[in-house]
């Protein structure tokens, strides 16, 4: 009876990980960048140049991350350091770092797409001439 459980999981858990593999493909393309083609409203098509320059500015300060980077990150130092020494669960609060990125490009995403969608405006409306 052994034998055929051993012989079983040699052939499932090759099928299992790659419908797994499969199942987490197309949520994850969700975690890249696509192009955003984002239509001005008419409240932004009736601004003028100056007021196109003020919104833009006004964005900027929304695309900064904080975030510090690996070797600076106060809870990789920790989570490496706790893990090694002391108990492998810590090495979890790396994920504290990959939560951080997420909220990060949750905000600066789309303040960086309407940066882009008003230069756009301001190109169109020759701004810079």
């Amino acid at each position: 009876m052994l034998k055929i459980i051993q012989k079983i999981r040699f052939i499932i858990a090759p099928l299992v990980s790659f419908f797994l593999v499969i199942g987490f493909v197309q949520p994850a393309m969700a975690f890249y960048r696509m192009p955003v083609s984002v239509t001005p409203s008419q409240e932004d098509l009736e601004m003028g140049c100056i007021e196109l320059e003020r919104e833009i500015a006004a964005q900027v300060p929304l695309t900064y991350s904080y975030k510090p980077d690996f070797y600076q990150d106060p809870y990789q130092g920790a989570s490496i350091i706790i893990g090694t020494m002391i108990t492998p669960v810590a090495y979890s609060l790396s994920a504290v770092s990959a939560i951080g990125s997420l909220v990060d490009r949750t905000r600066i995403e789309p303040a960086e797409e309407r940066i882009t969608l008003l230069r756009q405006l301001k190109a169109q409306k020759h701004c810079f001439e």
